[in-house]
Formats: structure tokens, sequence, C-alpha cells
């Protein structure tokens, strides 16, 4: 038993490093995108709303909707084979479905509520392109899509900190065990 603890400790330091090194490069271009929302909204209220900062803010809004949306979908990708920690150790297999069942059920409710943020600034923008938001309404809109775009950067730290915790995995390992058994 001892030496499944010693190992379950060994594969939550190298999970925690993969998941790092996956998000190190992703991380800094969702930052990038949501902080240049942040700096277009703010440029749009210093040319005093004029219609072609609103038109270029409304660009650039679009392209970082799609840009985060797949960034997302890398985020909801990452996957670590059982290969990848120990080739020799059939329980591993185990431990790695667990590993990524925890990472998926923390990541279910935080990306639910990320991706209803960004739908929300895409339906803004459609109703802007549409024609259906007069010169109040834009302005609404700008200032919720800043909102929006706020709320966005908290959960992305959020998604950002995740890390594996074995002393957890090792409860829910022998809960699974017991009932294997059984």
């Amino acid at each position: 038993m001892r030496k499944s603890k010693v190992s379950t400790t060994i594969d939550a330091d190298y999970i925690n490093k993969q998941y790092s090194k996956f998000l190190s490069s992703l991380s800094i271009e969702f930052r990038f995108s949501l902080n240049c929302l942040l700096s277009w909204i703010h440029l749009w209220r210093q040319s005093r709303c004029d219609h072609n900062a609103t038109v270029q803010a409304f660009e650039i809004i679009e392209q970082h909707i799609e840009l985060q949306n797949l960034l997302l979908d890398q985020l909801l990708n990452w996957r670590l084979a059982p290969q990848e920690i120990n080739p020799d150790v059939f329980s591993v297999s185990l431990n790695v479905d667990l590993i990524c069942q925890k990472l998926r059920k923390f990541q279910a409710s935080v990306v639910s509520e990320f991706k209803s943020y960004l739908d929300r600034t895409d339906d803004l923008t459609q109703q802007w392109r549409q024609g259906h938001l007069d010169y109040s309404a834009t302005i609404q809109a700008l200032k919720e899509i800043e909102q929006n775009t706020m709320r966005q950067s908290q959960l992305l730290e959020k998604l950002l900190n995740w890390g594996f915790e074995p002393n957890k995995l090792d409860y829910e390992f022998s809960i699974a065990s017991q009932a294997e058994k059984a």
C-alpha cells in the first residue's frame, strides 16, 4: 500500500508539471485575448464612442471570440496518457482515468460559465452587426462585453490554477478498488 502512495505522489508532481507546461503558452494567448478586448473597449471610450472606433472595436471583439473558442477547445482536449507516467504499472491507468475525471468535473462548471459569457458577447456583436442596436444600446452592449470579459478573466484564473491533489486521489482510488473487489 505504501508503494501505491509514493507512486501517486510522484505521479501528481509529474501531472501538475505536464499540465503547467501545456498551459504555459495557452494561458499567455488567453490572457492576451482578454486584455486586448478590455484595451479596445477602453480605446473606444477614449474616442468618445465615434462610429469608426465602434466598428473597429466590434471587429476586434469578433476575432477574439473566435480565438477564445479555439483556445477553450484546446484546454478541454488536454489528456495525459497512462504510458506517459509509467508504462510498467497497471494501476497507473486507473489513476490517470481518475485524474482526467477530476479535471473534467472541475472544468465543467467553470467552462460552462466562461462559455456563457463568451456566447453572450458573441450574441451582442451579432445584434450590433445586424443593426439591432441603436447608439445607447451599443454603449450598453460594450459595457456588458467589458463586464463579461472581466468575469472571463476571473474564471480563466480558476481554470489555469487547477492542481492535482494526490491525497484526494488516494481516497478515490481506494473506493474504486473496493468497488472492484465487491
